[in-house]
């Protein structure tokens, strides 16, 4: 995630990034580039767009999501997705598949599951690309 972020973000997209640890080392080249908020908030992506909308994109924003709790189903989230591509707005979602793994041993040892990190992204080729 950070290698895309570098990549492809860093220099050209207000960042916003949702995370539960958000004091980890691995976060520390985003801390002095990005807001880095500990909690989902849904009025950072209504004002995001609503900003996009009132300057025509002037601005670019990328909303990065790693291991967030609250949120996955709300309204601002699903506008975010649908709708924020077209103005202005990237999205990045990292999370832990959990794997049940169930043998008496591992349970035992409080091992009943396999963390699988994911990232997934995507992006919307526009006629003029293909």
């Amino acid at each position: 995630m950070l290698w895309i972020w570098d990549k492809w973000f860093k220099d050209s997209h207000i960042t916003v990034m949702t995370t539960g640890s958000a004091a980890a080392d691995i976060y520390k080249p985003l801390q002095s580039k990005a807001a880095v908020t500990p909690a989902f908030y849904p009025e950072l992506l209504k004002e995001s767009m609503l900003l996009c909308q009132k300057t025509k994109n002037k601005y670019k924003f990328l909303h990065i999501f790693d291991d967030m709790l609250d949120g996955k189903n709300s309204k601002a989230l699903s506008k975010l997705l649908c709708i924020g591509r077209n103005n202005g707005q990237s999205t990045i979602i990292q999370f832990e598949l959990c794997l049940p793994f169930s043998t008496k041993f591992a349970d035992q040892r409080g091992e009943g599951r396999q963390g699988v990190p994911h990232a997934r992204a995507a992006r919307k080729e526009h006629p003029r690309e293909m």
